[in-house]
């Protein structure tokens, strides 16, 4: 499966099945979440671009660099159940204004297309002038008015702000020039509410901002921001709950937004120089991250306790974390006294396996490890005497 494509959701319920992309196949599935049964599986004719659910309806993009299409897709059966095609291949998910009933879908280069949602019809099409792959997530859309983060170079972005003209459907315009930002746009920007939206840079930049079309003066405004030293390229993955952010980059923290000061107050941040690398997910009061750590083989899935009480003072820690991806250092090797399979993994965890772990099929606490926050990830193993190894 396509390690890029992360898996999506296709509701917020526990347990809710998951939709994964086999790009060598060209193929979309549907699988049941605790065991990865199968539900429904769509073969394309052309590679799968991006994948959303707006409202409980399954939109997926397909294409190359030459064209694209969007189908609209029942996400219970995999039946198609409408699209279009385009000129241009796809740069992004579309985005949908239910206001207007309409939705946008950004091509790989120049322009953005305006369709109906219900009929697929085109209502217009917008010249931004973009350039191949300087688009990497979806727009927003929120008052009527799309944000638009374009990647021109490789260290800054340009942040375009539209409106639907009321007087001409279909046609778009200008709402401020371009915002400048440190760094690319590579991960989702969210709406935070209140016309407010978030924005995070590959820079460790951390925009606020709001957009207000009664304002006559200024349409867009920066209520809040926060700059964190990270290496370029690094991405950051935000969760944002009434006024408070978790941001996972090269560590994980917490935000609060303070609108009356127009301030991020950090309150505090862990894990410093490990990777997040997955979006952040929330299920009731547990915060769900993916990280790779320091110097350790595979990434480490944790739920962290979120306690929301004045003093906080469980907030943010581990209740559970599993290890996965981690390679065997060296080959298995045999215990001909305990009758057991041996193999140690990268992160220096030791695992039997005895006739029952075969029966079962699963083995998931080792027999011993070497607990080190110093020990490097191990690449060979080698068995001892005296049970040693």
């Amino acid at each position: 499966l396509d390690a890029s494509f992360t898996p999506l959701r296709v509701s917020n319920d526990p347990g809710a099945d998951v939709l994964m992309v086999d790009s060598i196949r060209d193929e979309l599935l549907r699988v049941k979440a605790a065991t990865g049964e199968l539900v429904w599986r769509l073969a394309a004719d052309r590679p799968i671009l991006t994948a959303v659910i707006e409202d409980g309806k399954l939109f997926v993009g397909f294409g190359d660099d030459a064209s694209g299409a969007l189908a609209h897709i029942n996400p219970e059966t995999g039946e198609l159940l409408g699209g279009a095609e385009f000129a241009t291949g796809l740069a992004a998910a579309p985005v949908f204004d239910d206001e207007l009933n309409v939705m946008a879908q950004v091509g790989s280069h120049s322009s953005i297309y305006l369709l109906d949602q219900n009929q697929w019809t085109c209502q217009g099409v917008h010249y931004l002038g973009h350039a191949e792959g300087t688009i990497a997530v979806p727009p927003l859309a929120m008052k009527q008015q799309l944000v638009i983060a374009e990647n021109p170079g490789p260290d800054f972005s340009l942040l375009h702000v539209l409106e639907h003209d009321p007087e001409n459907p279909g046609v778009l315009r200008r709402v401020v020039d371009p915002i400048r930002l440190g760094g690319r746009v590579m991960v989702e920007m969210q709406p935070l509410g209140n016309g407010r939206i978030l924005v995070l840079t590959d820079r460790g930049n951390i925009h606020v901002y709001k957009l207000d079309p009664a304002n006559a003066v200024e349409r867009v405004q920066e209520v809040a921001s926060f700059s964190n030293a990270v290496p370029p390229g690094t991405l950051a993955f935000p969760y944002f709950d009434q006024s408070v952010l978790w941001v996972g980059d090269t560590q994980l923290s917490k935000f609060e937004l303070q609108t009356l000061r127009n301030s991020l107050a950090r309150k505090w941040f862990r894990y410093r120089g490990d990777v997040f690398t997955a979006p952040i997910h929330r299920i009731g009061d547990v915060l769900f991250t993916v990280r790779k750590e320091d110097g350790r083989a595979g990434s480490r899935v944790t739920a962290h306790r979120i306690d929301s009480r004045n003093d906080g003072q469980k907030d943010g820690e581990e209740i559970w974390s599993t290890d996965l991806g981690v390679p065997a250092a060296g080959k298995p090797f045999v215990d001909n006294v305990a009758k057991e399979i041996r193999v140690v993994s990268s992160n220096a965890s030791l695992y039997a396996l005895n006739g029952a772990a075969i029966r079962d099929g699963i083995i998931d606490t080792p027999k011993d490890q070497v607990v080190s926050g110093q020990l490097p990830s191990v690449r060979e193993s080698l068995p001892l005497s005296n049970n040693q190894w």
